[in-house]
């Protein structure tokens, strides 16, 4: 039986004016994994984070390509995987 992995990653935006909604969406239409939650985090002076945690299929490398495929979304200036546990 194939194993999965929680993974949570902290995508933030190029500046305030970022629309985190358009983000947000660009994240979902990626199709990167089962996508349990996202939610917008304040980080301070008005900029906000998202925070996503996806489900994902225990395989090298994939956490790498959940990263890249981040950075292609438009407004996006870092997007960094911060935790990783196996479910």
């Amino acid at each position: 039986m194939g194993r999965n992995v929680l993974a949570t990653f902290r995508v933030m935006p190029e500046s305030v004016d970022v629309d985190l909604k358009g983000v947000a969406s660009g994240i979902r239409e990626l199709g990167i994994g089962d996508i349990k939650d996202m939610k917008e985090d304040d980080i301070a002076f008005g900029l906000k984070q998202l925070i996503v945690l996806v489900l994902l299929p225990d395989e090298g490398g994939v956490i790498e390509k959940v990263e890249e495929k981040l950075h292609t979304i438009e407004g996006v200036d870092d997007a960094e995987n911060t935790n990783v546990t196996l479910v």
